[in-house]
């Protein structure tokens, strides 16, 4: 009976050592890293006719996309749900409290402490390339620098300077601002 469990004991192990040695020392082929995008928008909800503007982008999603019924968020309000988005940690946490600079909206504290432990910075560190369009933190772009920095992280940026607007505004590509106006619609 003893000489069967340890030769039950010596069967597990030695299974348990060939499947780490063939998980994590015995394959020579370079890992492939999976690519992905990330989409993130926000104001797309129904009640404040978000997608009122975006006819042909709300016509391709209906018929090629998905709708969800239920949504959870973090914190129901932009900056700290991006904060908390691009940390992965609660408000608490990132101390994110609104969407201004005295909230920490791209204030000195996020952009020198959270900003720099990102899951982007996180993917940077792995060997990612990595790319931003859109509007980052609503205030990114209003205080020093006015947008000329770029993000922790980012290899490609094209940050929107401020908030949201849809015709005459500035974006910051790669840290230079270009001036958009009416003339692509």
């Amino acid at each position: 009976m003893m000489k069967r469990r340890w030769l039950l004991v010596s069967s597990s192990s030695f299974c348990f050592f060939l499947l780490v040695y063939s998980l994590f020392l015995g394959s020579k082929k370079p890992k492939v890293k999976p690519n992905f995008v990330f989409i993130l928008t926000d104001d797309q909800d129904v009640a404040l006719g978000g997608m009122t503007p975006l006819s042909r982008t709300r016509k391709h999603y209906s018929e090629h996309g998905v709708s969800f019924l239920n949504a959870f968020t973090a914190v129901p309000v932009c900056c700290p749900s991006r904060a908390s988005i691009l940390t992965g940690l609660y408000q608490h946490n990132h101390k994110v409290f609104n969407n201004s600079l005295d909230g920490n909206c791209y204030g000195n504290e996020w952009r020198n402490i959270q900003e720099r432990q990102t899951f982007v910075t996180k993917l940077k560190n792995e060997g990612y390339v990595t790319f931003y369009a859109g509007k980052y933190m609503n205030q990114y772009g209003l205080a020093e620098g006015k947008g000329s920095e770029v993000p922790s992280g980012w290899d490609y940026w094209n940050g929107l300077i401020g908030n949201s607007v849809y015709y005459n505004y500035s974006l910051s590509v790669d840290g230079q601002i270009e001036e958009i106006g009416r003339a692509h619609v």
